[in-house]
């Protein structure tokens, strides 16, 4: 997880995907994204802008944080961002977190300290500017004390022996004058004001009043000094003193922070299973795409919004034989506003479809259907014209029942079927005046409007 500093800004990318096929898609529905600090409720969206589409890449999106005081960030927390505003393909984006960080939580930053300068490495580069300049002020000693050794000649020690003689005295006259641990001196006021007054210049000008005049108060004593480092340091506000050892220590800082830290950030992410940490979150992120094909889509996908008296809707894909059974239906279920609006027309086409054979008991429909039929059967003849017939004389190529005897459909009419082939005969009629005995008998007939081809069909009545 990413640790800002407070004040810095930060931009993350993440993907919408599609809940059925898993593609990248738009997040649209005027979307939001909103902050939780810690484990407030509070909704931050100060600072926070969302690219939608990014670089026209569809479902890549951006989100740039700007983690301010101002804008509702703190130091020491933890920061989610979440969707509370959205859809992909019309479903409800809210809830999904896209990113997390902390800011002033590591413990890297911690253990390295704020640098003097632009950085550790600017710090480093000043103690070399110095010790540079110690390098010159002590080369004059030389290597192994040759420098020291050279002082040693007779004139430089007459030298020496001749100041100590005109100087000590006057030094030892001045040293008298400086209070023993036994008490036996003691300077006067006007060399005590001048010490004092020394001393103070000194602090002054090197600014450790700023330093050394100070009190924490915790001793009931005066604040730091209005102005002062110590006051700086331990209050944020300009004209008052407002530190609180209880809470404003660093040791109480440090309490507030959960668990003490105890590590560096390593010793806290601990050694990665694979090459980095980045690669075990690759090998994560293969696994979750497995899962994501094994189920089909995102489980809140599947799952119905709503269940209904304590059972869950859903829809049947198929059912095991002899799951509904007569007992599972009501008397009265299955009425007029239960069936569907052509359920009437196929149970219609059910009826008239079925074989009257298995329905023709003594009184039924059924029966008087199929004696009528058979009645028909009885008395009429069908038949189908053969070749060579003319509009006075029909050659039959059917004929049922067959002939057996001259003249036995003299006097009873021949009806071409309405579908026959020669149309100018469809429903045509005539009376047969002769017939002979064949089984397939030449009917001669009265004149017909047009001779009939072969194929058609007629019926005797």
């Amino acid at each position: 997880m990413r640790d800002i500093t407070l004040g810095e800004t930060i931009d993350f990318k993440f993907t919408t995907t599609e809940p059925d096929t898993g593609a990248p898609a738009t997040l649209s529905g005027t979307p939001v994204i909103s902050a939780y600090v810690g484990n407030s409720v509070t909704q931050i969206t100060a600072g926070i802008t969302l690219s939608v589409d990014f670089d026209a890449v569809t479902g890549l999106n951006n989100v740039r944080v700007v983690a301010t005081s101002g804008n509702g960030y703190t130091d020491n927390s933890d920061v989610a961002l979440i969707i509370t505003t959205g859809t992909v393909d019309a479903v409800s984006a809210v809830g999904y977190k896209v990113a997390e960080f902390t800011i002033g939580r590591a413990a890297a930053y911690t253990r390295v300290g704020a640098p003097a300068g632009a950085s550790v490495s600017a710090d480093i580069a000043a103690v070399k500017v110095d010790t540079a300049a110690i390098l010159v002020d002590t080369a004059e000693i030389g290597a192994a004390g040759a420098g020291l050794t050279a002082l040693a000649t007779q004139t430089s020690v007459n030298t020496i022996d001749d100041l100590l003689d005109t100087e000590v005295a006057a030094l030892t006259t001045e040293l008298a004058k400086v209070p023993k641990s036994d008490g036996t001196a003691t300077w006067n006021a006007t060399a005590l004001a001048a010490l004092q007054s020394e001393a103070n210049d000194a602090l002054v000008a090197h600014r450790l009043d700023e330093l050394l005049n100070a009190d924490s108060d915790i001793d009931g004593a005066a604040p730091p000094t209005v102005g002062s480092v110590f006051h700086e340091l331990m209050t944020k506000t300009a004209g008052s003193f407002t530190f609180d050892q209880t809470t404003d220590s660093l040791e109480a800082v440090r309490d507030n922070m959960g668990t003490a830290q105890t590590g560096d950030s390593f010793a806290r992410l601990g050694a990665p299973a694979g090459a980095s940490v980045s690669a075990d979150v690759a090998a994560v992120k293969v696994d979750t795409a497995a899962i994501l094909v094994d189920t089909g889509t995102t489980l809140d996908a599947r799952i119905p919004a709503a269940l209904v008296g304590g059972r869950m809707d859903a829809s049947v894909g198929a059912m095991a034989a002899g799951t509904i059974t007569a007992a599972a239906i009501a008397t009265g279920a299955v009425d007029a506003d239960a069936l569907a609006a052509d359920a009437v027309a196929e149970i219609a086409d059910g009826v008239w479809d079925e074989a009257i054979s298995g329905h023709v008991g003594a009184g039924s429909t059924g029966s008087a259907l199929n004696d009528a039929d058979v009645r028909g059967d009885r008395v009429v003849v069908r038949g189908t014209v053969g070749a060579a017939s003319s509009t006075t004389s029909i050659v039959t190529s059917a004929f049922s029942p067959a002939g057996v005897a001259a003249d036995q459909f003299k006097g009873r009419i021949v009806v071409f079927d309405n579908d026959t082939t020669t149309t100018s005969l469809q429903g045509q009629a005539t009376s047969i005046s002769a017939s002979t005995g064949a089984s397939l008998p030449v009917l001669t007939v009265v004149a017909l409007t047009t001779a009939p081809a072969s194929g058609d069909t007629f019926s005797v009545l």
